[in-house]
This record gives C-alpha cells, structure tokens and sequence, in this order.
C-alpha cells in the first residue's frame, strides 16, 4: 500500500480557515500551490543542473515552506534535504533527490487536485 502524498491534517486546517458564502479557500491554496510548486520544480532542476547552490537553497527553501502548509510531507522533506545540500554546498546526489522530488511532486499535486475537486460547488 502506497502513502498517501497529503497529509490530510494539513487540509483540515484550510477548510477550518473558509468562511460561509466566500470562494473556496482550498481550492484556491491549491490552485496557488500547483501554479508555484511547479516553477519552482524548474528552478530547482536548474539549480542541480548547473550546480547553483544559493539558487537551490533558495527555491528549495520555498517548496518546502509551501508544501509544509498544504501537507506535502514527503515533498517538504525532499526539499529540505536539498536546501540542505545548497546551504552546504554538498550537491553530490542532489540529482537523484531532485529526480524523487518530481515523482513525489506529481503525487501530492494529484492528490491536491482530487480533493479540491471533490470539494467543487
């Protein structure tokens, strides 16, 4: 059995945040992270690619921030350890972290859609 890609804790928090008669809040956040995690993927596969630690800790740094908030767990987590890595400028085996990263990405972005679909008008 695979792991869920959203920790469902996290979505509880937004929906406990939505407000009667007001537009859906999460499937506002998600639209936004979508949009954003997704740019920020491509920059972080720049930042592998060309070695840039400081443009990797920065955008890694983002998405795991983001993911924190809509519980993307295991995204966080990946994120954490490559803005780890371009802190330290250690970014042996950032390739292979950023390659699970985008499978992980996919998984959570997915989900998010499913649910926030599920919660359409």
């Amino acid at each position: 059995m695979t792991t869920p890609a959203i920790d469902d804790s996290a979505l509880d928090q937004i929906r406990s945040l939505q407000k009667p008669g007001r537009e859906n809040l999460l499937q506002k956040i998600v639209g936004i992270y979508v949009e954003q995690s997704n740019c920020l993927r491509e920059r972080i596969g720049e930042a592998v690619a060309k070695a840039d630690a400081r443009e990797l800790l920065e955008s890694a740094h983002s998405l795991k921030s983001s993911s924190g908030n809509v519980g993307a767990v295991r995204v966080s987590t990946l994120s954490q350890k490559l803005e780890a890595a371009g802190r330290d400028g250690q970014l042996d085996g950032t390739a292979a972290l950023f390659e699970e990263l985008v499978i992980e990405l996919e998984r959570a972005i997915c989900e998010l859609r499913s649910v926030a679909g599920a919660e359409a008008p």
